[in-house]
């Protein structure tokens, strides 16, 4: 086992002890601990076992395993960053929401003057 095998073992464990501690701390979600463990998975595999990399690339049609690991992972990041926008917009419309009901809750009616019958 070389070097980044070992790096990417070690990184792989961190983030499945990490992400099960975050959990249990209530600050993630389930969704976002099921990709955390997802991902640490696939490191763990792919430390442990680089040649499944070699089989995927055959697969895809790509050259050499860790090229096709590059391109998995562009398109995870790509899809995640989909999903983080979006997760963005709809905070930013709640918040917009949450602003203008407030304002409207702490509007001040102006009093009307009294005027004088003559």
């Amino acid at each position: 086992m070389n070097l980044f095998q070992l790096i990417l073992v070690f990184v792989g464990l961190t983030l499945l002890v990490s992400s099960r501690i975050l959990y249990s701390y209530k600050k993630i979600t389930k969704s976002f601990l099921a990709t955390l463990i997802f991902s640490s998975l696939i490191m763990l595999i792919v430390g442990s076992f680089p040649e499944i990399t070699s089989f995927f690339s055959i697969v895809l049609g790509i050259g050499r395993g860790a090229d096709a690991v590059v391109y998995l992972s562009i398109i995870f990041l790509f899809f995640m960053q989909i999903k983080i926008n979006l997760r963005l917009t709809e905070l930013e419309h709640k918040l917009s929401k949450f602003v203008q009901n407030l304002a409207l809750e702490n509007a001040k009616i102006p009093k009307r003057k009294k005027t004088k019958k003559k």
